[in-house]
């Protein structure tokens, strides 16, 4: 992303309470601080930027009020990065209509072209092939007890950032 948008700034907003979501493997506070373990050289290297702007909104809250709001205190509009698994279920968002009329998107895909809205204003990245993929996290975590999950969500992310050679 820095590479391809040299004078932006990550923002990483954590959901206080996703509408989609039914459940969560961690609290908003357990999010906040793996996102802060996770990000700690970028944050540390102003690269990126944790927004907990959601934590005091009304909830549930939409993506599309946080954008706005985001929009609002930094004076630029947002771009948001999704994942194809995501932005094949932006129809169930809240408001999507507007959303994607007022905002654009880069979308991440693994090796196939998802089916996407025709009125989708997004640069699409399809040859992405980090080993990262937040579904596929959650996955791996359901099943474990919840002390062994936060051990296990850390070396997932610490795996991603730093994935090992293939032989």
């Amino acid at each position: 992303m820095a590479k391809d948008y040299p004078q932006s700034t990550t923002i990483i907003c954590p959901a206080a309470q996703a509408p989609l979501r039914g459940s969560y493997l961690f609290s908003y506070r357990e999010r906040v601080r793996l996102l802060r373990h996770c990000f700690q050289k970028e944050l540390a290297e102003r690269m990126v930027k944790l927004a907990l702007l959601e934590r005091r909104m009304p909830k549930p809250n939409y993506t599309l009020i946080t954008l706005r709001e985001i929009e609002k205190r930094c004076g630029v509009k947002p771009i948001v990065v999704l994942g194809a698994d995501q932005a094949q279920r932006l129809r169930l968002w809240y408001q999507f209509e507007t959303l994607i009329q007022e905002f654009s998107f880069v979308i991440f895909a693994r090796g196939h072209v998802p089916e996407l809205l025709p009125q989708l204003h997004c640069r699409f990245i399809a040859d992405f092939c980090e080993p990262v993929s937040a579904t596929e996290i959650r996955e791996k975590l359901v099943p474990l007890p919840p002390p062994e999950r936060w051990q296990a969500a850390l070396q997932e992310f610490s795996n991603s950032k730093n994935p090992q050679p293939t032989k």
